[in-house]
């Protein structure tokens, strides 16, 4: 994340991320747990020596938060295919199930929407709120009065902080450029750029809105007046929004029928 620049041209103190992962060599599924080998022996007969193949470790992309929040739906291959790509949740990736990646990307599926849902001081939905109150039950008690709006803003917050502070999602460096002391936070495993990713995009001004037809965290190109119905690519390329349409069209059909 770059630092913005002021009029006069000095920075801001905004934090910048950055993040280079670990790739597992393969990841395979053992009983719903995902099983990382880092390294393949291979004989180098004509040397004589026997050489280790590992893979390059991957800067992830600016998107890898919504790529991670769509695996609440995904299913065990799915997952292992992202764990393949970008690592485990944490390093060093034992024991992780597949429940447990679906778990984290439903917390940050709930977490976006929450977030939207307060900005439009809306209550949202119970689900939402009840996420994120059994993942930070340790840390507020048992809190089930979502009515309460300073309770709904503890909640996501609390979230989100107790989630940053998992072990080995990142940690803050200080860094000298040039003439000045950069503050960086280096994130570690895919639960730590995901993490930040979704704070540093929750902390701008653009809300994060429930796609109408899946319920997918979206970002609308602009912003659309209330009411309207807003799709994710994937349901507009099946056609939902012109289902929904003639859906809508039928039922004014039929109480203009019903009138008296």
């Amino acid at each position: 994340m770059k630092t913005r620049q002021l009029a006069h041209g000095r920075e801001t103190a905004l934090p910048v991320v950055n993040a280079l992962l670990a790739r597992p060599f393969s990841c395979e599924l053992r009983e719903g747990k995902l099983c990382f080998t880092w390294a393949k022996g291979e004989m180098d007969y004509s040397a004589g020596v026997m050489r280790l193949r590992t893979r390059r470790p991957v800067r992830p992309p600016a998107s890898l938060w919504r790529d991670f929040i769509a695996l609440y739906k995904s299913d065990d291959e799915g997952i292992r295919r992202f764990a393949e790509q970008f690592g485990p949740l944490r390093p060093p990736g034992n024991a992780e199930t597949t429940q447990e990646w679906r778990d984290f990307a439903l917390l940050g599926l709930h977490v976006s929407l929450a977030v939207s849902a307060l900005r439009e001081r809306r209550r949202g939905d119970s689900a939402w709120w009840e996420t994120l109150s059994h993942w930070c039950r340790s840390e507020i008690g048992h809190q089930t009065a979502y009515e309460s709006w300073q309770v709904r803003k503890l909640l996501v917050a609390v979230s989100l902080s107790k989630w940053l502070s998992q072990p080995g999602c990142f940690a803050p460096s200080v860094r000298w450029r040039g003439e000045s002391l950069r503050v960086e936070l280096t994130a570690g495993g895919v639960a730590g750029v995901a993490g930040l990713q979704l704070a540093l995009s929750l902390s701008r001004q653009e809300p994060l809105i429930a796609c109408s037809g899946c319920g997918t965290a979206i970002q609308p190109a602009k912003q659309a007046s209330r009411g309207t119905r807003r799709y994710c690519p994937e349901c507009r390329r099946v056609g939902l929004p012109a289902r929904d349409a003639m859906r809508d069209r039928r039922r004014r059909l039929k109480n203009e029928n019903v009138a008296p």
